[in-house]
């Protein structure tokens, strides 16, 4: 993905806490939405990531909610309850 080269202020990015590696929320956000469909981990050294650094890299809800539907569709350990 691509990244950029402008300065941003520190509220603007996201420090991943794992691995330390970092980049601004419009990068992330362009890397979220490239990958959607792909378990999203540190573009840099593809450490997991918790939840809340996911939450933060989408500035869209609903790409949110779809990522998360993904995961759980390709979860072995999950299945959709018949009666909701």
């Amino acid at each position: 993905f691509f990244f950029s080269c402008e300065e941003k202020a520190g509220r603007d990015c996201v420090l991943f806490e794992l691995c330390h590696h970092f980049a601004c929320l419009t990068c992330l956000n362009n890397y979220a939405r490239t990958n959607i469909h792909q378990q999203l981990k540190c573009f840099q050294c593809a450490q997991s990531l918790y939840l809340s650094e996911i939450r933060r890299m989408f500035n869209d809800d609903r790409l949110l909610i779809q990522y998360q539907e993904h995961l759980l569709e390709l979860s072995q350990n999950l299945i959709w309850c018949p009666r909701c």
